[in-house]
């Protein structure tokens, strides 16, 4: 035997490898070895883990990716939404300049469907809600004040009756 444990046969000028060394593996090559090796089995199961690893990292990456799109997407969406209301007849009740606070209050998505179509009732209704718990953001006064002081007279003015504030000016 030499030194790496293979046999020589001097008498036809082979090299021979030991039984020993073909089972173990040591000086031989992956197709030396026996399919049901543990090693080989473990060194295989770690490969594949390592490679569905790298998939998952790959799949994460992308679906982060894409949720980012999708939020960008969705904002962009309320975006013109709550543009093109600015311009829808029902807020010509609100002030000019308190729109975009109604807009605000409004829960813009559930006033589209699911095909993105405005529920021109479910908006109506909602603003009329609103506009009647907090009435200072009408245009105008509210219908119920209007009727009040369509039915009420005049107040009089003068020094003995009236409005004091009026007749306090009338003084001075």
């Amino acid at each position: 035997m030499n030194e790496q444990g293979n046999e020589t046969d001097m008498s036809q000028g082979r090299i021979t490898e030991s039984k020993d060394t073909a089972q173990t593996g040591e000086a031989g090559t992956r197709g030396d070895r026996n399919p049901t090796d543990p090693e080989l089995a473990l060194k295989s199961a770690r490969s594949e883990a390592a490679k569905l690893r790298t998939r998952a990292q790959e799949a994460e990456s992308q679906r982060d990716q894409l949720a980012q799109q999708l939020a960008a997407m969705q904002g962009r969406l309320d975006a013109a939404r709550r543009l093109s209301l600015r311009h829808e007849s029902v807020f010509d009740r609100v002030q000019k300049s308190a729109i975009d606070d109604v807009i605000d209050m409004l829960d813009v998505e559930s006033m589209y469907d699911d095909q993105g179509n405005l529920d021109h009732d479910k908006l109506d209704a909602d603003v009329r809600g609103l506009l009647k718990t907090k009435p200072y953001l009408g245009a105008g006064l509210p219908d119920s004040v209007k009727e009040i002081l369509s039915q009420s007279a005049p107040h009089p003015i003068g020094r003995t009756g009236g409005d004091r504030l009026q007749n306090a000016l009338i003084r001075h």
